[in-house]
């Protein structure tokens, strides 16, 4: 799994190799999600735009891609108005 920031590299240290693996096939289902969207939130993959911590608080929340994107957006519009 790629990383582009140090708390990343961090969590992904500290992982099981099977959450590792868990979490890698979440991040590539979300992207999947973004790129059916008709306006894409981010430009660049998930690791080099927002960084993976707030994608795995999701996904240890037990959110589903879909969900997890709708609650990143709702956030940010609420944090923007």
């Amino acid at each position: 799994m790629q990383t582009t920031y140090p708390n990343d590299e961090k969590l992904i240290r500290h992982m099981s190799s099977a959450t590792r693996d868990l979490f890698a096939l979440y991040i590539a289902d979300l992207e999947k999600e973004m790129e059916g969207m008709p306006m894409k939130p981010y430009d660049t993959p998930l690791h080099e735009s927002t960084g993976l911590q707030c994608w795995y608080d999701f996904f240890e929340d037990g959110f589903s891609p879909r969900e997890a994107i709708d609650e990143d957006l709702s956030n940010a519009y609420s944090n923007t108005y």
